[in-house]
């Protein structure tokens, strides 16, 4: 196999999911499996899409998720 045909290879590899289990979706917010479906049910994260038996986070509605949490702070420095 030439260099550029395994440089090829290894970018596809890299590539992130965009669409997440529930224990990837907690990793990545970084919470507990049970924590994060506390915030689901209470609206504070995104319901998870939901197709032909498949149950997945997309990822970018997280970010959004958490962006707004960001916002909610304010400019406070977050420690109370």
């Amino acid at each position: 196999m030439d260099q550029h045909a395994m440089t090829r290879r290894a970018e596809i590899v890299h590539i992130e999911p965009r669409c997440l289990r529930v224990a990837q979706a907690a990793g990545y917010v970084g919470v507990s499996e049970n924590k994060f479906r506390q915030l689901v049910l209470r609206g504070d994260l995104p319901q998870p899409i939901r197709r032909d038996g498949i149950v997945r986070w997309d990822r970018f509605a997280l970010d959004t998720a958490i962006s707004a949490w960001q916002d909610e702070a304010g400019s406070g420095d977050g420690w109370e």
